[in-house]
């Protein structure tokens, strides 16, 4: 018996130790595995805070040059500033809502807000295509009249600038009834919708 309960205790003692070591191995693959995401997510933030610094400097320099020019009054110098200005947007808040979420900082604001800054992330990055369409019709506009550009009025050029925040604000307008807030890891993101599945694949093929 005493000989039995000896061998028991070893046998207890090494699964024990085994077990232990087992823990610890998976501990430091964890450990390892969230410092790798944290070293990721670290250069992308700083890959981010360079593209936004750059995005902001070139695009106050942009607005403070046509601004001061002699003619800034002009057609072309009144859709680069509108494109400017567009650009600006799109790197103050896109951008730094980017690097929010690569932070990892809790997203607060609720499903109203989750909404609402998805709404206005799309716009501005939709606009800031939609001005670029504007030029090109304007330009257009002058290939093909050439001797009506210069009496055109402004009312033209406010018109497309208008239309472009217009198309661009109903586009984006999907991000209301998409966007929600997620759960991942404990932690709330605004996310998408977990009751929506789209498939872009079903859609395209249909359309085609």
């Amino acid at each position: 018996m005493n000989s039995t309960g000896i061998y028991l205790n070893r046998t207890t003692t090494i699964l024990t130790l085994i077990m232990n070591k087992n823990q610890s191995a998976n501990t430091t693959i964890i450990e390892s595995s969230s410092l790798d995401d944290v070293c990721k997510n670290f250069h992308l933030i700083i890959f981010l805070c360079i593209i936004f610094v750059l995005i902001v400097s070139a695009n106050i320099s942009v607005i403070l040059h046509l601004s001061c020019s002699k003619k800034r009054h002009s057609r072309m110098s009144f859709f680069l500033l509108n494109l400017a200005y567009a650009d600006l947007f799109v790197g103050v808040i896109s951008v730094t809502r980017d690097i929010i979420e690569k932070s990892c900082i809790p997203f607060g604001l609720g499903t109203i807000g989750c909404r609402l800054t998805s709404f206005i992330q799309g716009t501005i990055s939709y606009n800031s295509s939609y001005v670029l369409v504007c030029v090109s019709i304007d330009r257009l506009y002058a290939i093909i009249r050439p001797m009506d550009i210069r009496t055109a009025s402004s009312t033209f050029r406010y018109s497309l600038i208008i239309a472009s925040w217009v198309i661009a604000m109903t586009f984006a307008s999907a991000q209301l009834y998409l966007r929600d807030i997620e759960l991942i890891r404990g932690m709330p993101i605004c996310g998408n919708r977990s009751d929506v599945v789209i498939n872009w694949n079903v859609i395209l093929n249909k359309m085609m």
